[in-house]
């Protein structure tokens, strides 16, 4: 059954993806806490002072 063993790669494919995604995400929170030269990672830390925030929409 070649269709069903190209699902099971697909979908490991995919599993692998978002690991890799959420861990490269964590090790960037983890080592840009020193300072402000990444906008990637401060869209997930809340910020002090949220009247003039364009990250959040509410």
């Amino acid at each position: 059954m070649p269709q069903l063993e190209f699902s099971i790669w697909l979908f490991n494919l995919c599993v692998n993806w978002v690991l890799l995604t959420f861990i490269f995400i964590a090790i960037n929170n983890f080592t840009n806490q020193s300072g402000n030269e990444s906008e990637f990672t401060d869209n997930f830390t809340a910020p002090a002072n949220q009247t003039n925030n364009s990250n959040w929409p509410w």
